[in-house]
């Protein structure tokens, strides 16, 4: 019953035959990208429409082949979300309604590199990440 759900390494064929399909049913919207180069795998996620309007999709590459260390396949997956309703218990409720309209909730999943000894990979990766998210 979660209002987000985030996967990473979701292969493409199950990300359309099964997770897509099943989320579907169960009142969520789906995006999905795929990490570059030959692999089949990426991440995935899912936020219930009932509760969030997604405003903006920002699919991130890291792989830039000039780079050595950004010449991995990974990806990431950027969502901007508009909550569709916040319950307020306020003396000033028109106050916080305003307030309310212009709330956004950004939500990134990454697959980062894994190896243990490439921390100037994974920095550089989180690098590119942030400066997509802001």
């Amino acid at each position: 019953n979660c209002d987000i759900i985030s996967l990473q390494e979701v292969f493409s064929d199950h990300y359309r035959s099964f997770f897509f399909p099943r989320l579907s049913r169960l009142g969520y919207t789906g995006h999905f990208i795929k990490r570059s180069g030959n692999k089949r795998d990426g991440c995935a996620m899912f936020v219930k429409s009932r509760i969030f309007d997604i405003v903006d999709i920002k699919k991130v590459t890291y792989y830039v082949s000039e780079y050595s260390v950004l010449d991995r396949d990974n990806v990431a997956l950027i969502l901007l979300l508009k909550p569709k309703c916040i319950r307020i218990n306020s003396k000033d409720s028109a106050s916080h309604q305003q307030h309310v309209e212009s709330t956004r909730i950004c939500v990134a999943n990454t697959h980062l590199l894994f190896n243990p000894k490439r921390g100037d990979v994974k920095l550089a990766q989180l690098m590119v990440a942030l400066s997509e998210i802001e």
